[in-house]
Order: C-alpha cells, then sequence, then structure tokens
C-alpha cells in the first residue's frame, strides 16, 4: 500500500468530475499468478452472478444508464428554462416553451430516452438470466453490449447537444447544468 501512489488528477478533467475517480500507479511490485486473474479466460471466483457477464457485459449497463441519465437532466433542465427563455431580439416573442417547433423536439427526445431504457433493460435482464445460470453470455451477446452502449451513448449525447443548443449563450457558463450535462457526455 505505501507504494501505490494516488494521484488526484480527475478534478482537470474535462467532465465526470463527480465520479469521484483517480488514477493510481504502482512502481517495482511482483504479483505472484496465483493472485492474478485473466478476465477473458477466468471465470470469477466469487460475487454475484453480474460479475459473470463478461467484459462489454459487465459495464455496458453502467454506460447506457449512466447516458441516459445525463440526456434526462438535460431535459429537465431546457424544459424548465424554456417557460421563460426566448431566443430572439427585437420586438417581444413568446418563450420557448410555446414553440411548436421545441415542443416536437422534446416529444423526440422523450420517446428515444423511453425506448433505449427499455432496450437496456431488456438487455441487461436477458444477461443476467445467463449469468444467473452460471454462464457467461456467448461473444454476440457481448457484441450486442457494447454495439447498444456506443449506441445509447450517441443518442443521449445528440439530446444533449440539442438542449445545449436551444439554452443559447447561457449554456456556455461553467456552472450551467448544461454545461456540465454538455462535457460529461463529451467525456463519458
Amino acid at each position: 500500500a505505501e507504494d501505490t501512489n494516488v494521484e488526484d488528477n480527475w478534478k482537470s478533467v474535462l467532465g465526470l468530475q463527480g465520479t469521484g475517480s483517480a488514477s493510481f500507479n504502482v512502481s517495482g511490485l511482483f504479483v505472484p499468478e496465483q493472485f492474478s486473474w485473466d478476465m477473458e479466460r477466468d471465470k470469477p471466483y466469487c460475487g454475484e452472478p453480474i460479475s459473470l457477464l463478461g467484459i462489454p457485459g459487465s459495464i455496458f449497463y453502467e454506460h447506457v444508464f449512466f447516458a441516459l441519465g445525463v440526456a434526462e437532466r438535460a431535459l429537465e433542465e431546457i424544459v424548465k428554462r424554456a417557460s421563460v427563455h426566448s431566443r430572439t431580439y427585437g420586438p417581444p416573442v413568446p418563450p420557448l416553451s410555446e414553440d411548436q417547433t421545441f415542443q416536437k423536439e422534446i416529444g423526440r427526445m422523450k420517446l428515444q430516452l423511453q425506448s433505449i431504457e427499455v432496450m437496456g433493460l431488456q438487455l441487461l435482464n436477458d444477461a443476467l438470466a445467463v449469468a444467473e445460470s452460471g454462464k457467461t453470455p456467448e461473444t454476440t451477446s457481448q457484441v450486442q453490449f457494447r454495439a447498444f452502449a456506443a449506441y445509447a451513448t450517441e443518442v443521449a449525447w445528440q439530446i444533449v447537444d440539442t438542449c445545449f443548443g436551444y439554452a443559447g449563450g447561457r449554456a456556455v457558463l461553467e456552472n450551467s447544468v448544461l454545461a456540465r450535462c454538455w462535457r460529461d457526455m463529451r467525456t463519458a
């Protein structure tokens, strides 16, 4: 433990600052084979069935539901701002919340998030059913986990970007909720 150097370097990262993450390194430490584990070949010795999901399976749901949470937060924020925000100068115009294109976009984005949530939960439940039988999901399932995580993150990224655009110049302020969502999605 005294040979471990924990680097508190995540404060300088563009996004994901609230994760509590830190990098670490250990120098000159020899790990005997009996204390090592090959994640691709070895079966876990202990843990819940979720530990049998494999590498993509064990992280896909974290990526999917993190991305969904960030996108949902961005939607909440732009809907809240829209009742008092209009994006034009000159004669008074109704707030953004009364714009039909904005309303359609909000509905579309909410449906996208709900669809991804349902699909993500279905994939996770199917994977857990395999793991509860003591098996690791097949390679085709592992590929599907990774592809779905990438797709869900891409859709969430587009939603956050759209919300960020609707917010206008106020969104770029460092302490803005939408700026934090935008940074987190670019980093995720």
